[in-house]
C-alpha cells in the first residue's frame, strides 16, 4: 500500500465475481469522503460543530484520487496528497476505540433515557444535584465531550458503511478499511457481527448533567406517547433545538411560555444528550428537567 492512501476491500458473497453493487459503492465513498471532510474540519479549527459546512478553499486539501480497482474480492485505492497524513490519521484515531470496544462481548446495558431523565429530575428537586450555567459550559467546555463530537461525526460515516454488511444476514460478507498514513495501521474487518456491536456503540445515548439555560419556545407538541418534543430557541447559542418531555407534568409547565406573537424568555434546566459521548454544545438535544427556579 502506498502512502497517504485508504483501501476498502469487499469480500464473501458481497463481491460475487470480484463486483459490487453500484449502490453499495457509491454510498461507500460518499460516506468516506464524508468522513474526510469531517476530520479535516475538525483538526482545521480544533473540533468541529453541528452542520459545519465546507468552503471553496476546503476542498483541495481533501481531495482524494480513487485508483483502479484490484481483484482479490473488490479492492477500491483511494489516494490523497502529502498532506492527507493528519487526515489519515484523524479518522483512524476516531473509529478505532468504537471498532475495539466492539470486539469485546455485548453487555446490552442500554441506558433508558426517560428513567434516567426522572432521576435527574429527583435529585434537582430534592436539592441534591445544581446544574450549571449553559455559559460556564460553553466557556470551559470538557475537553473530552469536544473530542467527542469530532470522533462520533466521522465513526457514524463508517457505521454507514457497515450497514452494509448488517443488512446481508450474517451471509459471511465483510469490508475491509485500510488507513496508510505514511506508516502500515491495523486493518478494520467489518463482518456482521462487529458491524452490529459496532452499530449500537456509536449509536448509544446517555444524559450529561444538567445544564440552566436561557430559551424561548417554538413549537411543542405532545406527540401522542410517552416522551413530548418541544423545538426551544438558545438565546446565547442563538441555534434552535430539540428539547425532550418525559412528564405530563413538565409539558404542562411549559405551556403558558409558549406564544406565537411574543415568546417569553425563561430559563430552564436540562440534560444533554450525549451520543457516543458527543453533545453539539450549540444546538444538541436536551431532555428537560423542570423551569429553573428562577424563572417560577
Amino acid at each position: 500500500m502506498k502512502k497517504n492512501q485508504i483501501s476498502i476491500h469487499f469480500d464473501g458473497p458481497i463481491a460475487k465475481n470480484h463486483a459490487v453493487q453500484l449502490r453499495t459503492f457509491t454510498r461507500t465513498l460518499g460516506h468516506i469522503q464524508t468522513a474526510i471532510d469531517r476530520a479535516y474540519l475538525d483538526l482545521k479549527y480544533d473540533g468541529i460543530w453541528k452542520n459545519a459546512r465546507m468552503t471553496t478553499e476546503d476542498y483541495e486539501p481533501t481531495d482524494f484520487l480513487v485508483l483502479q480497482t484490484r481483484e482479490g474480492g473488490f479492492i477500491s485505492d483511494l489516494v490523497g496528497d502529502a498532506q492527507s497524513n493528519k487526515i489519515i490519521e484523524r479518522i483512524n484515531d476516531a473509529v478505532a476505540p468504537a471498532y475495539e470496544e466492539a470486539q469485546a462481548p455485548s453487555t446490552d446495558d442500554k441506558v433508558n433515557l426517560v428513567e434516567e431523565a426522572e432521576r435527574r429530575r429527583k435529585h434537582y428537586k430534592a436539592g441534591a444535584q445544581e446544574p450549571i450555567s449553559y455559559e460556564k459550559m460553553v466557556e470551559t467546555p470538557d475537553a473530552r465531550l469536544t473530542r467527542a463530537y469530532g470522533d462520533r461525526s466521522i465513526a457514524k460515516e463508517f457505521d454507514q458503511i457497515a450497514s452494509a454488511i448488517r443488512a446481508r444476514q450474517n451471509d459471511g460478507s465483510l469490508v475491509e478499511i485500510d488507513f496508510h498514513p505514511g506508516r502500515a495501521l491495523p486493518t478494520f474487518v467489518f463482518d456482521y457481527h462487529t458491524s452490529v456491536s459496532f452499530h449500537k456503540i456509536v449509536s448509544t445515548r446517555t444524559l450529561g448533567d444538567p445544564v440552566e439555560i436561557p430559551i424561548t419556545l417554538r413549537a411543542l407538541d405532545s406527540g401522542g406517547g410517552i416522551i413530548s418534543k418541544a423545538k426551544a430557541h438558545n438565546l446565547i447559542s442563538g441555534k434552535e433545538f430539540n428539547l425532550f418531555i418525559h412528564t405530563e407534568r413538565g409539558f404542562s409547565s411549559l405551556r403558558k411560555y409558549l406564544s406565537k406573537r411574543a415568546p417569553k424568555p425563561f430559563k430552564i434546566v436540562a440534560c444533554p444528550v450525549l451520543e457516543y459521548g458527543a453533545y453539539d454544545l450549540d444546538a444538541g438535544d436536551m431532555y428537560f428537567i423542570a423551569i429553573s427556579k428562577e424563572s417560577e
